[in-house]
């Protein structure tokens, strides 16, 4: 995965994120079904392993510890142990960036969106009713809209 450079977002070459940083500003955004929210760069980096990408990366790390993005992914089976796809949310554009399945396999296309009868299908649309239904009303209710930047609140554990 690989996230688009937004204008607003300074990320430095080398830059240094300490192990398990948790994401405090997620601890109230619920997990619904079998998506699940990454809370800290250990679960990034459980991801990046389990799905063959890059999700535990540096860049990605800082991202997300910067409060400007929420990494969800989709796991299945006995206690969620299967790894199916992960999802790039963008706080300040408030739409997914990228959803990704096993080694970076693309699901947000154009025709995963109008056949929700494909396995991919379902899950492209799975991402976006928990957007509709959860990510867009959690950050409302945090007050972030597309015109105001807030800082959300990380610390390491």
């Amino acid at each position: 995965l690989r996230p688009r450079q937004e204008p607003h977002l300074h990320i430095e070459p080398n830059m240094h994120i300490e192990p398990n940083i948790q994401f405090d500003f997620l601890s109230t955004l619920e997990d619904v079904g079998d998506l699940v929210v990454l809370r800290s760069t250990e679960e990034m980096v459980e991801a990046g392993r389990r799905l063959h990408n890059c999700a535990g990366t540096q860049m990605w790390k800082a991202l997300a510890s910067q409060g400007s993005s929420i990494l969800v992914a989709l796991r299945r089976g006995e206690d969620r142990g299967t790894w199916v796809a992960l999802g790039f949310y963008c706080v300040y554009t408030r739409r997914w960036t990228q959803i990704k399945g096993m080694c970076n396999r693309e699901i947000a296309t154009k025709e995963n969106k109008l056949d929700k009868t494909s396995p991919d299908g379902e899950i492209y649309h799975l991402f976006y009713d928990y957007q509709k239904n959860v990510l867009d009303k959690f950050m409302d209710k945090n007050g972030w809209n597309r015109s105001k930047k807030r800082t959300m609140v990380v610390s390491q554990r």
